[in-house]
C-alpha cells in the first residue's frame, strides 16, 4: 500500500501546468510533424524567406516532388501557408511562434 502523499500545492501546480488532453493531442501531432528531417529542412528554409517549390528544392537538395509532397502535409497541418506571387506559388511559415520553436530546438541541441 502506498502511503506517500504529494504536497497539495505541488499537485495543484502540476495539474495547472499540464495542458488539457485535447491540447496534448495537438502538441503530440506537432512533434510528430517535426519528427521528419525532410520537413524540418523545409521549415528551416522557410524561416529565412518565403520560397517557391523550386527554390526550396535547390537550397535543400530535395527533389521537387518530395518538396511538394511535404509542403502539402505541412499546409494541411497548418504549419505553412501559400500565396500566389505572379506565376509562382510561394510558401511561408504560418505562425512566427513556429520559427521560435525551430530555433529553440536547434539551440537546445547546441548545449
Amino acid at each position: 500500500m502506498n502511503t506517500y502523499k504529494i504536497n497539495p500545492h505541488i499537485e495543484s501546480l502540476i495539474n495547472y501546468y499540464i495542458p488539457p488532453v485535447t491540447k496534448l493531442e495537438v502538441m503530440a501531432n506537432l512533434f510528430y510533424i517535426f519528427s521528419d528531417k525532410t520537413r524540418l529542412k523545409i521549415m528551416f528554409s522557410l524561416t529565412i524567406s518565403e520560397l517557391c517549390v523550386g527554390d526550396i528544392s535547390i537550397t535543400t537538395a530535395i527533389n521537387r516532388t518530395t518538396v511538394s509532397h511535404q509542403l502539402t502535409i505541412l499546409k494541411k497541418e497548418g504549419l505553412v501557408n501559400s500565396k500566389n506571387d505572379g506565376k509562382l506559388k510561394v510558401y511561408y511559415i504560418s505562425n512566427p511562434i513556429l520559427i521560435d520553436i525551430l530555433k529553440l530546438g536547434s539551440k537546445w541541441l547546441d548545449n
